[in-house]
């Protein structure tokens, strides 16, 4: 019989801090705090090029 363990989580780099394991609970609050974090935004001028087509858009349904 050969003893396979299981291997465990990645350790993940955390700022401050070394690497630690994180739970599965940790990760997906991680990946969802990202998900809503901004990424950019348009300025006037875009926004003023891209209006035009939004609504031409809107107005055909």
């Amino acid at each position: 019989m050969s003893d396979q363990s299981q291997p465990g989580p990645p350790p993940v780099d955390v700022p401050g801090h070394d690497r630690l394991v994180l739970s599965t609970d940790e990760i997906f609050a991680i990946d969802n705090s990202r998900l809503k974090a901004p990424i950019g935004s348009l300025g006037p001028a875009n926004r003023a090029r891209f209006r035009p087509a939004i609504d031409k858009v809107v107005s055909d349904y």
